[in-house]
């Protein structure tokens, strides 16, 4: 049977057609409501976007081409200090959802994986919300806001959902079953996680997880989904998660911008969805702009959604009443590591009349604190003690200098902490990894090198007894981290130290010089307090090993 064949067009998901965006967009303008004055929030996360294409970041200044966002900017503020603890989609996106640190996450995946490792906890894909979890969506929907949700998942556990083999027919009826079935299951997760509104939804990355010959990105349908959620509450305060799948991978063209646009994660849509400016133009407007980055085809893609949402909002009246906040997930040149290049991410807030701090804002931020910041937004009331974030709204209207004076990262078998422009990085294997037999680590290392190739990705070893990655118990590392491996010269080093002032990208390890013996010390015991307010334990840091038999 053909790729689409008729069964594939009764899919479930595909309500969401050209015609309902035309309703959407085309209903009438409404007068900004005065019966409930609070702001609309607006809260769009990008998928690995690099500061370096950006032009409103000081990194991608005259490298990017992104008009939209560059006219948020300008009205707005740059978060030019923005980090995320763990630099990988599923933690970064529990801290941006909860204001806490990823390994506070009591999903039974992770607590698994905990007490295999003896109760060192390991920061990875494994941090998902589940459906009693309180967090900012909850929060917000018990202040009164409408909530909505369209993009990518990758975080909210899904009960239930079926992973498909990656090479699956897309015209097979089972095939089809289960992707219909997953998709009520992701609607009813989100609805679960305190979302009035859920539509156009990813369960993750369209080539990691999904099939093949569906994987690719559809931006013009989750933006569709957006400018209706705006349109149907604009007489109500709301908040709107707007999880883009671009600019990550897949990257080539005819999987993305290029991509056919009646291709959803469950089939193909009957029309292709018309919510933002045309595909076709987006050559010719890189090439008047002089702009020939990789990848920034996808990035002008995703401005193009940014400005499509901005129109919603002045159409419908609203704009000048909401709080729009962009955001990367994190950085991606050092991606699946705790080095700055991984952790440091793009980010911006725009409101109506900007903010005292001025364009741009260098105070250290993190993503869990994104969350009770949004909620003082809201005039939501809660407990500062339940967030690991703190509130900057005061620093951003000039009331205040900053939120902390360190920061703490964690990612799988790493942690680190920075602080009077020194970071520390601590390199950590729960035992039965370091006594990892070679046939085990030969079936680890098989077991990665054969989906890597079902994906078409590269594989990075074949050596058995190759270092493990700082996220994957896997000689070589996994896919997402290999971005950094081979671009800090100490890795594999169990201490590293950094002078930040003079080596930025984390280049020469000083823990070993006598000369820094002190600092280095002060730089362990500030890691030390921060895994002592946390669940498990970190190696000799933080709260005492559990001592159990725990098979590999």
């Amino acid at each position: 049977m053909p790729l689409f064949a008729q069964p594939m067009r009764i899919c479930i998901q595909t309500l969401l057609t050209a015609a309902a965006t035309a309703v959407a967009i085309a209903a009438p303008p409404a007068p900004a409501r005065a019966q409930d004055p609070r702001p609309n929030i607006v809260l769009i996360v990008a998928d690995d976007l690099a500061p370096q294409l950006c032009n409103f970041d000081p990194e991608g200044r005259g490298r990017g081409f992104t008009p939209a966002l560059d006219a948020l900017a300008a009205g707005g503020v740059v978060l030019s200090n923005l980090h995320s603890p763990s630099p990988i989609c599923t933690p970064s996106r529990f801290s941006i959802m909860t204001g806490r640190y990823a390994s506070r996450a009591t999903n039974l995946g992770f607590l698994r994986d905990t007490q295999r490792h003896g109760g060192q906890t390991a920061v990875a894909f494994n941090t998902h919300l589940d459906p009693d979890d309180n967090n900012l969506p909850k929060r917000l929907r018990d202040a009164g806001y409408t909530t909505g949700a369209v993009g990518k998942n990758h975080v909210f556990e899904v009960p239930g959902h079926e992973r498909l083999a990656y090479t699956s027919s897309a015209s097979d009826p089972e095939t089809q079953r289960v992707l219909k079935d997953n998709a009520q299951r992701l609607r009813s997760a989100y609805h679960a996680a305190g979302f009035d509104y859920a539509q156009a939804l990813y369960y993750g990355n369209p080539d990691a997880d999904g099939i093949r010959e569906l994987a690719m990105h559809n931006q013009e349908w989750i933006t569709q989904a957006a400018r209706r959620f705006i349109a149907e509450n604009r007489a109500r305060p709301f908040f709107l998660y707007m999880a883009t799948t671009i600019p990550h991978g897949p990257h080539e063209a005819k999987r993305s911008w290029k991509g056919d646009p009646r291709v959803i994660p469950t089939g193909r849509l009957d029309a292709a969805p018309d919510s933002q400016s045309p595909r076709a133009t987006i050559p010719k407007r890189l090439r008047d702009a002089g702009i020939e980055s990789w990848n920034c085809e996808n990035v002008l893609w995703l401005d193009d959604a940014v400005n499509a949402v901005i129109t919603e909002l002045e159409q419908q009246g609203v704009k000048n009443n909401t709080i729009i906040v962009f955001l990367s997930d994190h950085g991606t040149e050092a991606k699946g590591s705790v080095y700055a290049r991984g952790t440091r991410t793009v980010g911006l807030i725009w409101r109506d009349g900007g903010f005292a701090v001025g364009p741009v804002a260098n105070q250290a931020f993190a993503l869990p604190d994104l969350a009770p910041t949004i909620l003082g937004w809201a005039g939501a009331t809660f407990d500062e003690a339940a967030f690991d974030g703190k509130d900057f709204g005061p620093v951003l209207n000039g009331q205040a200098d900053g939120v902390r004076d360190s920061q703490y990262f964690e990612l799988g078998f790493t942690r680190a902490v920075v602080k009077n422009g020194l970071k520390y990085v601590a390199v950590r294997y729960p035992d039965w990894a370091t006594e990892l037999p070679l046939a085990e680590r030969q079936r680890r290392l098989d077991t990665l090198t054969a989906e890597l190739r079902t994906r078409r990705r590269p594989v990075p070893t074949n050596d058995p007894q190759a270092p493990y990655s700082h996220l994957t118990i896997v000689p070589g590392g996994a896919d997402a981290e290999q971005v950094s491996i081979n671009k800090h010269p100490a890795y594999f080093a169990s201490d590293q130290l950094y002078d930040l002032s003079v080596d930025p990208h984390e280049q020469h390890n000083l823990a070993a010089d006598p000369a820094y013996a002190d600092q280095l010390a002060e730089m362990q015991r500030l890691l030390r307090d921060y895994v002592e307010t946390l669940p498990g334990h970190f190696a000799e840091f933080g709260r005492e090993p559990v001592h159990a038999e725990v098979q590999p």
